[in-house]
């Protein structure tokens, strides 16, 4: 993607950042140029000048800014934003491939020098966190003082908290402690141009008009730098233990997960895994001794009674459960503990699809999926039985932006999504090339064009990327 900004106002924007937040917190030396603030306040300035920058960039003759006959973030009549974005927003890039850091665009700001401020409040079950600070040191602070922000989300030990929020990444366990944007109580962020705002609060019962929280969550950078997050805690489960039943079938095995999801248990997580040609429920529980333990022996009963179950309905395809083991009551001493098997799972480097569907159609969702994605060599990986949640992965090298392949699969998420919008549901990539989510984010939907409503509020000068809206 070209730049708007023409390569000498970049590098005398170099020299202000340099002035202005120290050579330490710039290099130059890349494709793009790298701003590192150390602050709030030096966010607030590096995007203050890049704003300044960009309104300056037609010297030359190059108009940076939206001509006449647009609106406000360079729309056309046909109300597409049309100027190529202007920085690019980093934390630690554990999720770059999910879409949010496309190639070409000059400036990168990354949030990893936003590490200082942590501020727990055990008495209130409140935690704030900047940024830039990974998540698993900041679990382990809290950790501290036997509390975490109950989530698990997938590369856990690799992001930042703030990756964790404007990507939305919940792990298995949102059945039971709620999702990311349950679980966001207030947020401070930087505008494009520099300003701050701060939304929600540091109380859990927060009643403040717009919920603007809920908006910065999974917007991917595209909307505001998120400086700051604070999250409701919870205590550490004193124990932990899980049920696993490995079947050579889906229906089986669905039938197995839902039963575990209707009963009168209280699992953590219900999960369906794809594992060495079989198919495994494994379900989680979380709590006190006693309690993991009684839960631990019913799921044991529960799933090799749904293996025997489905031995008994085989002629309507479904097949027997081969084993049932259970473990636990383990001791957890801290939020690592908790991780589960969504933490090993085998994605990095390879261009992933979430789908959705309500719960008891999980079963039926997968054959539509083997329908469009199998000729793509894609697998299934895992599904979240409870919140009707599955992942595709195409396994080996990761699709190259701009290739043949990049566009059939683009293609493939379009038709499955909508196929699954029949029934309420949704497909999405969820990692991948810029390229097949710029494909994606340009196709026309309601939910699309209001996300774009919301982008020209927040960003009207288009500074900030959003593939996922074709921007």
């Amino acid at each position: 993607m070209a730049s708007r900004v023409p390569g000498n106002i970049v590098d005398a924007l170099a020299r202000r950042l340099s002035d202005a937040l120290g050579t330490a917190a710039v290099d130059a030396g890349g494709p793009a140029l790298v701003v590192r603030p150390q602050d709030e306040e030096g966010v607030a300035t590096a995007l203050r000048l890049a704003a300044e920058a960009l309104e300056g960039g037609g010297s030359g003759g190059h108009s940076a800014v939206p001509s006449a006959g647009t609106t406000p973030g360079g729309r056309d009549g046909a109300g597409a934003i049309h100027l190529p974005p202007l920085l690019a927003i980093r934390g630690r890039g554990s999720k770059q491939a999910w879409g949010d850091l496309p190639e070409g665009v000059p400036i990168v700001l990354e949030t990893t020098g936003l590490r200082s401020g942590v501020r727990h409040d055990a008495d209130d079950l409140v935690a704030s966190a900047p940024a830039g600070l990974g998540w698993a040191e900041f679990q382990d602070q809290l950790g501290q003082a036997g509390q975490w922000v109950p989530l698990d989300p997938p590369l856990a030990g690799s992001a930042t908290v703030g990756g964790v929020v404007a990507a939305a990444t919940s792990g298995p366990r949102r059945v039971a402690n709620g999702a990311v944007r349950d679980l966001v109580i207030g947020a401070r962020a930087v505008l494009p141009g520099g300003r701050v705002i701060a939304p929600g609060g540091r109380v859990i019962k927060n009643v403040a008009g717009y919920d603007l929280c809920k908006v910065l969550v999974g917007s991917f950078g595209g909307l505001a730098v998120i400086t700051e997050v604070t999250f409701k805690v919870l205590p550490l489960p004193q124990c932990r233990g899980w049920v696993t039943a490995d079947f050579t079938g889906l229906q089986a095995a669905h039938r197995a997960a839902m039963a575990a999801v209707n009963s009168v248990l209280q699992p953590s997580a219900v999960q369906i895994l794809w594992t060495g040609g079989r198919v495994r429920v494994r379900v989680d529980v979380d709590g006190d001794e006693a309690v993991v333990a009684r839960q631990v022996r019913d799921l044991e009963a529960l799933l090799a009674g749904a293996g025997v179950t489905a031995g008994a309905a085989r002629a309507a395809g479904a097949a027997a459960a081969i084993e049932v083991a259970a473990e636990g009551p383990l001791p957890v001493a801290d939020h690592r503990d908790l991780l589960g098997a969504v933490e090993a799972a085998p994605v990095s480097g390879c261009a992933v699809v979430r789908l959705g569907v309500p719960a008891a159609g999980l079963a039926a969702a997968w054959a539509r999926a083997r329908e469009h994605l199998a000729p793509l060599d894609a697998a299934p990986l895992r599904a979240d039985a409870a919140a009707g949640l599955m992942w595709w992965v195409l396994p080996g090298p990761p699709v190259e932006a701009g290739s043949p392949a990049a566009e059939r699969l683009a293609e493939a998420v379009a038709r499955l999504d909508a196929d699954l919008r029949a029934w309420t549901g949704y497909a999405a990539l969820e990692a991948g090339p810029t390229a097949a989510h710029r494909n994606l984010g340009s196709r026309p939907s309601a939910a699309a064009e209001l996300s774009r409503r919301v982008k020209a509020v927040f960003d009207p000068a288009n500074m900030l990327p959003s593939p996922r809206l074709g921007l």
